[in-house]
């Protein structure tokens, strides 16, 4: 009822509070697989980054994310922050109209016209168009790591790296978080950061130990990277 929602300690018990936190700290450990399954295809602004992210990581079958957002996309109440996180997984596919329908709905049109020119493959434009876009915690890491590997394919590692040395977007313990650190311990590694780049290693080791066999071999990278960094 709308009495009990405006109850601080429904927002701390609710059931669906409860498998939010759970999907959530399931992703950043590593088990997106698992996570997917708690979170379902759940619509709201809490559950929007894990079946994208899953997706992304390749644990969500393709299939099952277009089929996903094909859905939210056309939902009577557009939600721009919540179908953000798809645009990623959208460029990737090279589906131009499923960007254009987010920006013909209404979404952020800088972050759109960025996807929009990755999906058509011009990675240049796009690089050109982040230049406008006013990230935010409704952009999602994603959005970030995206903007951040798109500078790292040009060459540009140390401008990719003061990307990734902003604070998160999104404050969730989500698997894109701990891609973010990844991605910041590679490029630190290659510019000579051996600090920074032996921090951010271990923290991944710790993190994902037990992770999903499809990220093992990210694992993997980060164990080789400390035991040649730590000495």
């Amino acid at each position: 009822s709308e009495q009990r929602e405006h109850d601080p300690r429904y927002w701390c018990t609710a059931d669906f509070v409860e498998q939010r936190n759970l999907a959530a700290s399931l992703a950043y450990r590593g088990h997106i697989k698992e996570s997917a399954e708690v979170a379902g295809t759940y619509f709201s602004g809490w559950f929007q980054a894990m079946v994208p992210e899953g997706a992304m990581l390749g644990t969500v079958q393709a299939e099952v994310a277009d089929s996903t957002f094909a859905d939210w996309l056309e939902r009577e109440e557009f939600a721009p922050s919540v179908m953000t996180h798809a645009l990623w997984w959208w460029a990737s596919r090279s589906d131009t109209s499923a960007v254009l329908r987010y920006i013909e709905r209404g979404g952020d049109e800088p972050i759109g016209r960025s996807a929009l020119a990755l999906a058509r493959g011009d990675t240049t434009e796009a690089i050109l168009l982040f230049e406008d876009v006013k990230t935010s915690w409704v952009h999602t890491n994603l959005t970030v790591l995206t903007r951040a590997k798109l500078l790292e394919s040009q060459g540009r590692d140390a401008e990719a790296l003061d990307v990734l040395q902003a604070r998160f977007l999104n404050d969730w313990p989500l698997a894109s978080r701990v891609l973010w650190i990844v991605e910041r311990a590679r490029l630190a590694d290659r510019l000579g950061q051996t600090e920074t780049a032996l921090r951010d290693y271990e923290f991944v080791t710790r993190v994902w130990a037990d992770a999903d066999p499809e990220l093992q071999p990210v694992v993997e990278e980060a164990e080789a990277a400390v035991a040649r960094l730590d000495k």
